[in-house]
């Protein structure tokens, strides 16, 4: 695992009472402006690309405009033809937060919900910090479930997807977009 960058805390943003908050980190050779622009916009087929059990996502439907302004929806379509409903809750110069929910999939079984937040910070001349964190909200009686299993999957597509996230953001900063 990857040492924290020193400009973000080392412990996750708040998680909702109850959630199984899972964190990955990493540095960003991009200001925190474009970062933030650059994820915000990020292609998710391109970035969330499946992990074991946890399908890959195909595109989006639904969202009209960047996701840029909170408030906006979109719904996020998976390899196994399932859904997932997400919320944009905030945006600003530190990052952006959305709530994911409605899962069709089996997911649906063991969580209610997760809270998404990218948090960025400056990370030295040209370099952001990035702090991505799911935090799940488990149904009833599925907290042990979601933290011995779902979580540690999750990591691990997490910290895939946080990393072609990066190169992205890296390769159009270059390019200049």
């Amino acid at each position: 695992m990857a040492p924290v960058p020193r400009s973000l805390p080392r412990s996750a943003p708040a998680a909702p009472r109850g959630a199984v908050p899972v964190t990955v980190h990493r540095t960003v050779q991009a200001p925190p402006a474009v970062a933030l622009v650059l994820l915000a916009g990020v292609d998710l087929p391109a970035v969330f690309t499946g992990y074991g059990p946890l399908p890959a996502v195909t595109g989006t439907r639904g969202q009209e405009g960047a996701w840029d302004v909170p408030g906006r929806t979109r719904t996020v379509e998976l390899a196994d033809g399932t859904t997932l409903e997400e919320v944009l809750r905030a945006y600003g110069d530190d990052g952006f937060g959305y709530l994911v929910h409605s899962p069709s999939g089996p997911l649906r079984h063991l969580v209610h919900d997760a809270e998404v937040r990218w948090q960025l910070a400056p990370a030295g001349p040209g370099a952001t910090a990035v702090a991505f964190t799911y935090a799940f909200r488990p149904r009833t009686l599925r907290r042990p479930l979601v933290a011995a299993v779902l979580a540690p999957v999750w990591r691990r597509y997490a910290t895939r997807a946080l990393a072609l996230a990066a190169e992205r953001v890296e390769a159009q900063h270059r390019r200049g977009r």
